[in-house]
C-alpha cells in the first residue's frame, strides 16, 4: 500500500506529530471545503434573488398588460355599441329621408298638377 505509506511517511516525528499533521489536514480540507460551499450558497442565494425580482416584474407587467387589454375591450364593447346606435340612427334617417323625398314628389307632382296646361 503505497499511499498509505507516503502519508505515513509524509510528516516527520513521532507518532503524535503524524496524527496532528493528519488532523490539521482534514481541518484544512474541511475549512476550504466549508468556504467553497458558502460561496456557492451566497451566489446561488443572489441568483434567487435576481431571479424573484425579474419574476416579479415580470407579474407586474403581466398584470399591467391584462388591466390595458380588459380597458381595451370594453372600449372596443363600447365602440360597438355606438356603432350598432348609429346604424340604427341611419337607418331610420334613411327611412326618414326616403318619406320625405316620396311626400316632395307627390307635392311636385301636385303642383305640375294644378298647373294649367
Amino acid at each position: 500500500d503505497a499511499l498509505s505509506s507516503s502519508i505515513m511517511s509524509g510528516p516527520p516525528g513521532e507518532p503524535d506529530d503524524k496524527l496532528r499533521y493528519g488532523l490539521r489536514m482534514i481541518e484544512t480540507a474541511y475549512e476550504e471545503k466549508t468556504r467553497a460551499l458558502d460561496q456557492e450558497l451566497q451566489n446561488l442565494r443572489s441568483f434567487s434573488q435576481e431571479r424573484q425580482a425579474q419574476i416579479t416584474a415580470l407579474e407586474r407587467r403581466v398584470s399591467e398588460l391584462e388591466m390595458h387589454l380588459r380597458d381595451s375591450e370594453q372600449k372596443g364593447q363600447q365602440h360597438q355599441l355606438e356603432k350598432n346606435h348609429m346604424a340604427q340612427e341611419m337607418k331610420a334617417m334613411q327611412r326618414d329621408m326616403g318619406k320625405l323625398d316620396q311626400f316632395k314628389r307627390s307635392i311636385m307632382q301636385s303642383i305640375h298638377d294644378d298647373e294649367p296646361p
